[in-house]
């Protein structure tokens, strides 16, 4: 013959509710006031606060995830202007070598050129 498990039974050991269900079992004269606690409109209102408080966190946590993702977006965005910038600047210092070296180029033509009708 099976026997039915007791709601008490079909709860983990260390539960709260397996807990509160031993005490009122131990001590009945406490069931009336806990049912009187359990069964007010603060105390049904619960799950419906924890629901609601589950929303705002999920809600906080979507607009935070937004958020990350725009400044996410902004730095790679500056990321992107400086190099472009790096990259414009590196071009210009090139720029400015060749041309000095070009100049250097000839002035020492020039050099040679004022040697050779010197001598």
């Amino acid at each position: 013959m099976t026997t039915t498990p007791t709601p008490e039974q079909s709860l983990p050991a260390d539960s709260v509710v397996r807990l509160i269900m031993a005490e009122v079992a131990a001590y009945p004269e406490t069931r009336e006031p806990l049912l009187q606690t359990l069964l007010t409109d603060e105390f049904l209102a619960l799950p419906v606060q924890v629901k609601e408080l589950r929303e705002e966190m999920q809600d906080g946590f979507r607009q935070a995830n937004t958020r990350i993702d725009e400044l996410r977006e902004e730095t790679q965005d500056g990321f992107r202007q400086a190099n472009t910038r790096i990259d414009e600047l590196r071009e210009e210092t090139q720029d400015g070598f060749r041309q000095a070296n070009t100049r250097i180029d000839e002035l020492r033509e020039e050099t040679q050129d004022g040697f050779r009708q010197a001598n």
